[in-house]
C-alpha cells in the first residue's frame, strides 16, 4: 500500500490491488482472441455479458473503434446492436458520422473488411463495470 498525506496531516493508504486487478482484466481483454464480423459472428460471441473491444484489422496496436460492456446479452450488443442495427450511437452510425464509411448501407461490408472483435468474460457486475470504466479511460476509443 502507498500513504498520501492531507492536508490535516494524517495519510490515507491507497491499495494498489485494484488497480493491479485491472490491469489484468485489460490485458486478457486485448490479448483474447479476435472474432471476425461476418457470416458465423453471432454463434462465436458467448451468450451471457461481458466486456468487448472493436478494433479496425490495420491500425495501430492499443488504438481502438469502440470498448466497454454489456449487462446483458454480448450477442445482443455486437451482433445485433453494431453489426444489424441503426440506432444512433452503435458501430454503424459511428463509422458513418466519422467518415470512415461513405453510406449506412456499405457499412457492414466496411466492418467485414477492416474490423474485428475481442470479448472477455466478467460475471461479477461491480467488475464488469469498474473494468469498463479501465477500459476505456486507457483505452481511449473513437
Amino acid at each position: 500500500m502507498q500513504s498520501r498525506s492531507n492536508d490535516d496531516g494524517s495519510s490515507n493508504r491507497l491499495d494498489q490491488r485494484p488497480h493491479a486487478s485491472m490491469q489484468t482484466v485489460l490485458g486478457r481483454l486485448l490479448n483474447a482472441p479476435f472474432v471476425e464480423f461476418g457470416k458465423g459472428l453471432r454463434a462465436a460471441l458467448p451468450p451471457r455479458a461481458r466486456h468487448l473491444a472493436i478494433s479496425q484489422k490495420d491500425a495501430a496496436p492499443g488504438e481502438y473503434l469502440r470498448a466497454g460492456k454489456t449487462d446483458k446479452s454480448l450477442r445482443q450488443r455486437i451482433y445485433q446492436n453494431h453489426w444489424m442495427g441503426d440506432q444512433d450511437g452503435n458501430l454503424r452510425k459511428q463509422l458513418v458520422k466519422g467518415r470512415d464509411c461513405v453510406s449506412f448501407d456499405l457499412t457492414q461490408a466496411w466492418i467485414c473488411e477492416h474490423s474485428r472483435s475481442q470479448v472477455l468474460v466478467i460475471e461479477a457486475h461491480r467488475e464488469r463495470t469498474l473494468a469498463e470504466h479501465f477500459v476505456v479511460a486507457i483505452l481511449k476509443p473513437k
